[in-house]
């Protein structure tokens, strides 16, 4: 009895000290963006936006705006809904890592680096209500900043994907077999899953996985650049362009108010959005590739984190008016349920796998089996290039269309609000979300 006692309270403890752990990350996590965001400060002087000539610029520059990042709403309810959906979030990470999954390697990768786009709202939201007394997404170049690690995220979901269903990756393992090793046919015959585990082999789409990882750290590095040297290096004030408004120009059509999303900003922003539809069009249809329904559920799971981003563009179109301050209060909502859907579905994709709690129950899961790959996607090399002839085209089209009807636009309209975050979802559902038939191989 004491030498039971004694394993139950090993167990016990070893999960106490994950969990503490866990949580001292996080609070280090939050820390080190504390020091950078302190740092940055401290090399300037509090600026304010400097007034724009001609009443009508006036007038639109005065529309009323609500803080919209992340650090920045911690005593309201969408700050504590955001807040609230970190929990969730580890949650889904830690099952969806879980081996048997056939995760691929960078979807998994993706989804752990938009932990950096979380962490970057923190720094960038402060530098922006502390030092030009405007919020983050009235401040372009630290929203476009922040924004293009969510970029860089959903770019890595659809890399991982891809490269999984046309056969480029060894499921759950990012690995390839090297040059040559399919030319036989017993060699095309065997399943990438079989290769032996720790006995990786250097094929050509591991160094393609490392350096689709180095232009994620790449960016992130860029991203603590500009946040940190933004004000004292670059001079840049509160209604600064982000890239400095690269490929704007001037159609003297009418002025638009200061806090305007430049083109950069909605290209990031619209690549965002597509991204994120794409990758959950290939996670349904990678349930058929390693023969698994879950993986259906997982990308209906993906659909509220989806109809979040919609609202966050939407409350851009509309120069993020206090008005519509509802849709930052249905956004964190949303993300707060969208977390929680993807644990749920990946709690029950990792069941479904085997995956049972640990030092609760026996290793049963070591005598589950599961099948090969039996399914294949054309390998598209347009993929990325339409997406973003499509977030330059949907830029410039939301940029200088809106601008003749700034007037109208600055006043908040929320039944139009409403339409566009709801209506654009369904599409979405009934669309993306319905598959397609793939091209199936039998496995032998």
């Amino acid at each position: 009895a004491g030498e039971l006692g004694c394993c139950g309270g090993s167990w016990r403890s070893g999960l106490f000290n994950l969990l503490t752990a866990a949580m001292a990350l996080c609070r280090g996590v939050v820390v080190l963006w504390l020091v950078v965001a302190k740092a940055a400060w401290g090399f300037v002087v509090p600026l304010h936006p400097r007034p724009h000539p001609g009443p009508q610029l006036r007038r639109l520059a005065m529309v009323p705006t609500e803080t919209v990042a992340f650090a920045d709403q911690g005593g309201n309810l969408a700050g504590t809904l955001f807040q609230a959906s970190l929990a969730p979030y580890v949650g889904f990470l830690y099952f969806l890592n879980y081996e048997r999954n056939k995760a691929p390697d960078l979807v998994k990768f993706g989804f752990g680096f938009l932990l950096l786009f979380v962490a970057a709202t923190i720094p960038t939201g402060i530098l922006s209500t502390k030092t030009f007394g405007v919020s983050l997404a009235d401040c372009d170049w630290l929203h476009g900043g922040a924004e293009a690690l969510l970029t860089v995220s959903n770019i890595l979901l659809v890399l991982g994907f891809r490269q999984a269903m046309t056969g480029k990756e060894d499921f759950g393992r990012g690995l390839l077999p090297p040059e040559g090793a399919g030319d036989d046919e017993s060699a095309s015959s065997t399943p990438l899953a079989a290769s032996p585990p720790g006995l990786p082999s250097p094929g050509r789409f591991v160094v393609a996985n490392g350096r689709a990882k180095a232009f994620a750290f790449a960016s992130a590095v860029a991203a603590v650049a500009l946040i940190v040297g933004g004000v004292p290096a670059l001079h840049l004030e509160a209604h600064s362009q982000f890239l400095g408004g690269l490929g704007g120009f001037d159609v003297g059509l009418g002025p638009e108010p200061a806090n305007a999303l430049s083109i950069p900003t909605w290209i990031v922003h619209y690549s965002s959005v597509a991204e994120f539809v794409v990758a959950m069009g290939l996670a349904y249809r990678y349930s058929d590739a390693v023969q698994n329904p879950k993986w259906k559920t997982f990308a209906w799971a993906m659909l509220p984190s989806h109809v979040s981003g919609l609202c966050a563009c939407t409350y851009h179109l509309f120069y993020n008016p206090a008005s519509l301050k509802w849709l930052v209060t249905t956004q964190a909502a949303l993300t707060c349920l969208g977390n929680l859907t993807l644990c749920l579905a990946a709690f029950a994709l990792a069941r479904s796998n085997g995956w049972t709690v640990p030092f609760l129950e026996d290793e049963k899961q070591i005598g589950v089996s599961t099948p090969g790959v039996t399914a294949t996607l054309d390998d598209d090399p347009l993929v990325f290039p339409e997406i973003a002839a499509f977030a330059v085209a949907a830029a410039y089209l939301t940029k200088y269309a809106s601008v003749p009807a700034a007037g109208l636009l600055a006043t908040a309209n929320p039944i139009a609000a409403a339409a566009i975050i709801a209506g654009i979802p369904v599409i979405t559902a009934n669309t993306v979300l319905q598959g397609g038939e793939i091209e199936t191989t039998a496995s032998e």
